[in-house]
């Protein structure tokens, strides 16, 4: 399992979560989270993915 593929089936798995004390602890924990940098860095890997990108810029006039 590639490492996006890691990434979606975690967020699936904390959705479906059923557990009363796991869906509070999630609800704690899930706004100091996203005050953080892992967020981004995560929804950056999604968007963006996990290889480089070249572009060959010799086709842009500047």
């Amino acid at each position: 399992m590639g490492e996006i593929q890691k990434i979606q089936a975690m967020q699936a798995r904390l959705i479906a979560m059923k557990n009363p004390l796991l869906l509070g602890l999630r609800r704690t924990i899930a706004p100091v989270v996203r005050q953080t940098p892992l967020i981004g860095m995560m929804r950056d890997k999604i968007a963006m993915g996990v290889q480089e990108v070249e572009v060959n810029t010799s086709y842009f006039k500047l």
